[in-house]
């Protein structure tokens, strides 16, 4: 999903799990990772794949200083946020749906869809109800509406 410029397919984003950069698998199956060392940059440790609220209240700015010598920079802040909203959808973390909220209104379709299918896995009944509605009154973009066509 890392190569994937777009938004993740449907039958992919529950396999997804709580990850958020693609490269966890492969580092695990490649060869020449027995001759790596564990990294000791605390902050590649501690936040990559357990903290989605520390990812969630990064801007572009933010992402761009502290990957600034990591290879996630690679992927560019909307994939990367695109992935970390997916992660949020999966983690049954409710306490999470502020956060994701607050991404609905970024300029990029890709972000404001994955809004859409995370929150729509973290809401009650209710609250699905609401977020569709508010949506079709501001939201002109086609592929967002399918989003919400999709899952409501």
């Amino acid at each position: 999903t890392i190569e994937n410029k777009g938004p993740i397919p449907i039958s992919l984003r529950k396999k997804i799990g709580n990850k958020i950069y693609g490269c966890d698998d492969c580092l695990s199956i490649c060869p020449w990772n027995k001759f790596s060392k564990e990294t000791s940059e605390k902050k590649y440790k501690s936040n990559m794949h357990n903290n989605l609220l520390f990812f969630l209240n990064f801007n572009e700015e933010k992402f761009l200083k502290y990957f600034h010598e990591s290879s996630v920079k690679r992927i560019g802040w909307i994939r990367f946020l695109r992935n970390v909203i997916i992660a949020s959808g999966n983690s049954n973390n409710k306490n999470l749906i502020k956060y994701i909220l607050k991404h609905l209104n970024d300029k990029s379709s890709i972000v404001r869809g994955s809004c859409i299918w995370s929150l729509f896995q973290l809401l009650d009944e209710e609250g699905k109800e609401n977020l569709k509605k508010s949506i079709l009154l501001k939201e002109k973009n086609k592929y967002v509406l399918y989003e919400l066509d999709l899952i409501s």
